[in-house]
């Protein structure tokens, strides 16, 4: 029974992190209801967790699938309505789930498997990277995340690379820290990886160390109200989640006029999608327990994108700071998942006043710490590692992907040259 409390209870402190950063991913991809994308992401999860190698391998809408769906479908120049918008975000969901499990149906997840490691660990290394670039604002700046807005005087590279000289340009602008948020930060970061020694390593529920400075800040900034908080939100009205099964018929001609009417480089585009967020698993899974069938995830990954489709939801693919924020609560059941799932549908008029005045530092804090190691503390990279963890860290998940796999390619042709040379002499 404890057992079971625990999962529970881990489902409940992770749908509190997890909260903002899909509020924050859907409003990335311009979402006119960037609060719906919850309850569309309950049904999914439960698809993914019945078919995926591990319990603690979490999935939703991620930075890598936000950022390349928006690219993909150019969602930074959409003004629809969220009729529209649920339309072209779940025909291309539909598209994905097809490709990835025609990925699947072929010996591509056996090729990923004897990819180098370093470019899967370079993969990691770089999508960390992003995820820390995007919660260091709210851990230093007293406007968060707004600070980043200006591009003034900044060189116009990629998407990527804009918002890694903007951190960059903000970090030399002493007037913009905020001292309070920088000690929540902090202070939040260093309870949660220190937690144990604090407590002199007495065996305590799983989750707690996370769980202390969000229920300390929040209280803390309710006391003391000026600071960046996660803020009021007004729930949707209507059913939480909508059915749209005629998307199966209509997708392909919602999306062509964005492909310049071409269907193959519709399907190249979604096929490349779907091969880049089950390379993005693979980068994931060794911080995990090893499996025999990584393949499975592949599956997941087409199963659960299908019922996001169905219920107007985006791509859904393996998020890597929720995974590793579940390892730190020690998940290892599916209840947790079906706790997570449940609190999206049913649980938001509760949980949404709780986290009302939760500091956005103390939630970069709690990111922050997930995957610093990852960022900080990579092993293993080496030549090809490193340029996939840049490419992907300051331009994006394909161009760093590719990147490596280049360097990679000219490595093993310059190798087998030095072979065959050898065999001549």
């Amino acid at each position: 029974m404890s057992a079971y409390i625990s999962s529970i209870l881990s489902g409940l402190l992770l749908s509190l992190t997890s909260l903002p950063q899909l509020i924050s991913y859907s409003t990335s991809l311009s979402s006119p209801s960037p609060l719906s994308s919850l309850p569309q992401a309950s049904l999914p999860l439960i698809a993914w967790t019945l078919l995926s190698t591990d319990p603690a391998l979490l999935c939703g809408l991620t930075a890598v699938t936000s950022a390349m769906a928006g690219n993909d479908l150019g969602m930074d120049k959409f003004t629809g309505t969220t009729s529209e918008y649920n339309t072209l975000i779940s025909s291309y969901t539909f598209l994905t789930s097809l490709t990835a499990f025609l990925l699947y149906l072929t010996p591509f997840p056996t090729l990923c498997s004897s990819l180098d490691t370093r470019i899967l660990k370079g993969f990691k290394t770089g999508c960390s990277f992003h995820i820390l670039l995007g919660c260091a604002p709210d851990g230093l700046f007293l406007t968060g995340k707004k600070a980043m807005s200006s591009t003034e005087g900044l060189p116009q590279f990629f998407g990527g690379a804009n918002k890694t000289y903007r951190f960059l340009f903000n970090l030399t602008n002493f007037e913009i820290f905020h001292f309070e948020t920088v000690a929540i930060f902090l202070a939040t970061f260093f309870i949660v990886r220190n937690f144990s020694k604090l407590t002199f390593n007495i065996k305590l529920m799983p989750g707690i160390n996370v769980l202390t400075p969000m229920i300390l800040f929040t209280y803390y900034s309710y006391l003391n109200p000026g600071l960046s908080i996660i803020g009021k939100f007004t729930l949707p009205s209507g059913s939480p989640i909508t059915l749209t099964p005629s998307i199966l018929l209509t997708s392909h001609t919602t999306l062509l006029p964005l492909f310049n009417n071409s269907y193959l480089q519709l399907f190249l585009t979604s096929l490349l999608f779907s091969a880049v967020n089950y390379m993005s698993v693979l980068s994931i899974l060794p911080a995990l327990k090893p499996t025999s069938k990584p393949e499975n995830n592949l599956l997941a990954q087409s199963v659960s994108s299908l019922v996001s489709a169905l219920v107007g939801g985006p791509p859904i693919g393996a998020s890597l700071s929720r995974t590793l924020t579940a390892k730190m609560f020690n998940v290892e059941s599916v209840v947790t998942n079906i706790t997570i799932a449940l609190v999206y549908v049913l649980g938001l008029n509760v949980l949404l006043p709780l986290v009302e005045y939760t500091p956005r530092a103390c939630l970069g804090g709690v990111l922050g710490s997930a995957v610093f190691n990852a960022v900080f503390k990579a092993k293993g990279l080496e030549g090809v590692g490193w340029v996939t963890a840049v490419g992907v860290g300051i331009c994006s998940p394909n161009v760093g992907l590719g990147m490596g796999c280049v360097v990679w390619g000219i490595e093993f042709l310059g190798n087998y040259g030095k072979v065959e040379k050898k065999k001549k002499e």
